[in-house]
């Protein structure tokens, strides 16, 4: 009879061991599928993010705006410097064709 008893609490301590290692098991294989997820969407988030670099201006593509962009100023300040002394001929002209209908 004490034979029955110490099989039975062995059985029962291995019962609860089992139990205990097979719930550990699945909160980690839960976790595990959780962490698969969330780097699972880093990576589709990172390979949208390297696409969208990829059609961005590089550094010599920027320079090349700002040098194109700086000899746009250096002209348009020739345009304006020009169109100064057109308007100042305009308004001789102007002031002198008033100047003989008076």
């Amino acid at each position: 009879m004490a034979i029955l008893m110490v099989v039975s609490l062995l059985l029962g301590i291995a019962n609860t061991v089992w139990l205990w290692w097979s719930k550990s098991n699945d909160a980690d294989a839960t976790r595990i599928k959780e962490i698969d997820q969330k780097l699972d969407d880093h990576a589709k988030r990172l390979g949208t993010v390297e696409s969208d670099l990829k059609h961005l201006p590089n550094k010599e593509d920027v320079h090349a705006i700002k040098l194109q962009v700086t000899e746009i100023h250096g002209q348009l300040r020739t345009a304006e410097s020009e169109l100064g002394g057109v308007a100042r001929t305009v308004r001789r002209i102007e002031d002198h064709l008033l100047g003989d209908k008076a």
